[in-house]
């Protein structure tokens, strides 16, 4: 027998509770679900009650972040719930809390044995799947919810919704290194917490070769998966839309390793990367690159270099952009971080854009490659 699943969730985790759905064969009526991020529980409760009688539901799910109603009132309201639907399961969804917070301890008082917490989206989206699977989430991993551990207040942070935003990244030339910064970067937004998936778009069958040397198998033939990342070799732009319709990411690498044929694919990005390096024998590459696109679409671009600091100031005096230090590091799924990249998220995850340090005039027209 299908089971059904109603919730009330936050702009940015809809997109979450979707998949985890969709991924457990449950049904779900969009019209019926609440998404907003100052939505009234107490409300709710009062005039939508019937939902739950008329639409035979098995699932409850509440994301706290969405409500603005005071913990004592969402506990009341859903002892409440309980009293009048005991065989309505529900799960809680709380970006912003932990096990030990006290409102989490308090409704494991109640009953409630299916909690989805804290702010790292895989984990979340793992822990929703144990929830809307047929047993629910097992005791033992609901039992950490019990014990009260931190009785401060939880301050909530409305998260902001992201969706499969683009990090194009690509190389002057082959040896720039941008399959290793696609890693790094890949690696550091999984470890923010965000849900990543990495293609490669140019034929050099290098994650074909990072599957191999880790001996990773399943995910068949499109993708695999290593450290919760999901690669996709042989990657194109078609395929990329597919994935989108099937799979939800926050972020989407894609590492063209300069690979020139897919150079309108990579003006498309939202996030634009280019790697070069400075010996003598290989500036003339970065100068061909750097010539195809006017100061205004160069502002859209941000250029990382290996270059000796001393170097800086001549190079952005003589091109007349920001330059910015990108090092080596060997194993590129454990170096700490990508250089500036927290900079370049900025605009995606707080919704306000920074400013560069080089302005130029406004030109409407932009010129973009063509080769």
């Amino acid at each position: 027998m299908d089971r059904s699943v109603l919730y009330i969730s936050s702009k940015a985790l809809k997109m979450t509770l979707d998949y985890s759905i969709k991924d457990s064969n449950l049904l779900t009526i969009d019209s019926n679900n609440q998404v907003s991020n100052h939505f009234e529980l107490e409300d709710f409760m009062k005039k939508k009650a019937f939902y739950f009688s008329e639409r035979d539901i098995d699932i409850f799910a509440i994301d706290l972040s969405a409500l603005i109603d005071k913990d004592d009132k969402v506990l009341d309201l859903i002892r409440s719930f309980l009293t009048l639907n005991e065989n309505i399961r529900i799960v809680i969804i709380a970006p912003d809390a932990s096990p030990g917070d006290a409102i989490l301890a308090n409704l494991f008082a109640l009953g409630i044995r299916n909690f989805a917490s804290g702010k790292d989206f895989v984990v979340l989206k793992q822990n929703l799947d144990k929830c809307f699977s047929e047993e629910g989430m097992s005791y033992k991993d609901a039992v950490e919810y019990q014990k009260l551990k931190d009785t401060s207040v939880v301050e909530h942070t409305e998260m902001k919704e992201i969706n499969y935003v683009t990090i194009g990244v690509t190389g002057v030339d082959r040896k720039a290194g941008s399959t290793h910064n696609s890693i790094v970067i890949a690696n550091q937004l999984r470890t923010l917490g965000y849900s990543v998936a990495c293609f490669e778009l140019s034929p050099h069958q290098d994650f074909e070769r990072i599957r191999k040397g880790e001996e990773i198998k399943g995910g068949g033939d499109k993708f695999f998966t290593s450290r919760n990342i999901d690669f996709y070799p042989n990657a194109s732009e078609s395929l990329i839309e597919e994935v989108k319709k099937d799979k939800h990411y926050h972020f989407l690498v894609l590492d063209f390793s300069g690979n020139t044929e897919e150079i309108q694919y990579f003006n498309k990005c939202h996030i634009k990367i280019v790697l070069a390096n400075i010996q003598s024998w290989e500036i003339d590459k970065l100068v061909q690159f750097y010539n195809r696109y006017d100061e205004e679409a160069r502002k859209e671009i941000s250029f990382y270099i290996n270059f000796l600091q001393a170097d800086k100031k001549s190079l952005e005096k003589t091109f007349k952009t920001q330059f910015h230090f990108v090092g080596y590091a060997p194993d590129p799924f454990n170096t700490p971080e990508f250089p500036d990249l927290k900079d370049l998220l900025y605009p995606f995850t707080t919704g306000v854009r920074k400013k560069k340090k080089f302005e130029f005039p406004f030109f409407k027209g932009k010129k973009i490659a063509v080769l």
